[in-house]
């Protein structure tokens, strides 16, 4: 984990690094394991882009082979309610 947060180039100890270091401890640990770095960074940016109420839903997916698994990411506003969807 330590080469994706050095990716993002943030000061260490600013609100910035905190904010992606707590992203990183809150993913889920088996799928968190099972990505690469590439991927992890590409998670991450997909979450920082939202940052500043874009008001835009995106979706990203994985096919994780050879384990045979399909990743959903979700992000939305907070102020969106599944339930409109």
């Amino acid at each position: 984990m330590k080469g994706t947060l050095e990716h993002f180039n943030f000061v260490h100890g600013s609100h910035d690094y905190k904010w992606v270091r707590d992203l990183i401890d809150t993913f889920p640990k088996v799928e968190l394991f099972n990505f690469t770095q590439k991927l992890m960074v590409e998670m991450l940016e997909l979450i920082i882009s939202m940052q500043g109420g874009t008001n835009q839903i995106r979706i990203c997916y994985r096919d994780f082979r050879p384990l045979n698994n399909l990743f959903f990411f979700v992000a939305m506003p907070s102020d969106v309610s599944p339930l409109s969807l």
